[in-house]
């Protein structure tokens, strides 16, 4: 359902130097240029992602969740295995959340630029976490 040359970028605190280990893994799909799975009856590309959500539930990704296919950007959740439970740390959970988007790019191009800070001055990254912290727990962090 997705075009061959279709790629997986990651991007936000996983990728951008300002993540922890409890933070989520997102990804955007990349159609190549000059290809598409958007048509007129589905201009996001909900249905591809639809189906590419049932093939995560046949291959062992947990708790798949569709609800923000309908989203300007869709989006299917799920929570993928970190690895052999045997090979984890006690305090480390099994499962890590995931995103898998569409039609992203300027996220992939933000997580640049904000790498490119983090590289520049780690400093960046304490404030980044305490301002990330400080909207937390006013509920003001949410960017559905």
């Amino acid at each position: 359902c997705f075009p061959p040359g279709t790629k997986v970028a990651i991007f936000g605190s996983s990728a951008n130097g300002y993540g922890s280990p409890k933070s989520d893994l997102d990804m955007c799909l990349q159609i190549p240029t000059g290809t598409s799975v958007i048509s007129e009856d589905d201009p996001t590309g909900a249905k591809a992602m639809a189906i590419l959500a049932k093939v995560f539930e046949e291959n062992g990704m947990k708790d798949v969740d569709t609800v923000r296919l309908t989203a300007r950007i869709p989006v299917i959740k799920f929570n993928c295995a970190r690895g052999n439970e045997n090979e984890l740390a006690s305090d480390e959970e099994p499962f890590m959340e995931c995103d898998l988007s569409m039609h992203n790019p300027l996220a992939v191009l933000n997580t640049s630029l904000l790498r490119t800070y983090a590289e520049i001055n780690p400093v960046s990254r304490v404030l980044a976490s305490v301002i990330k912290r400080w909207a937390k727990a006013r509920d003001i962090n949410n960017p559905a």
